[in-house]
């Protein structure tokens, strides 16, 4: 999945906890509330795991396109 699908999972999970916590304020049965925050939670948290995940992925990527680039000019100043 793409980095930015899930960061945008991740958005809408957050607002989804501000909305159910705005509800259960308000609720008489705050049990069923809390029940769906605590669920939102978790899913919030394998989400944020998986950004971290992607975001190294991407970090390490361009760490090795730059050491490619690095690989190549050493190459090229050597035969020249």
């Amino acid at each position: 999945m793409r980095a930015m699908a899930v960061i945008k999972i991740r958005e809408d999970l957050l607002n989804q906890i501000v909305g159910l916590s705005e509800q259960y304020t308000h609720a008489d049965n705050k049990d069923v509330y809390m029940q769906q925050i605590t669920t939102e939670l978790l899913r919030l948290r394998q989400t944020s795991i998986k950004v971290v995940e992607l975001i190294v992925l991407w970090r390490d990527q361009l760490r090795y396109l730059a050491l490619m680039g690095t690989s190549q000019k050493l190459l090229r100043k050597r035969r020249a």
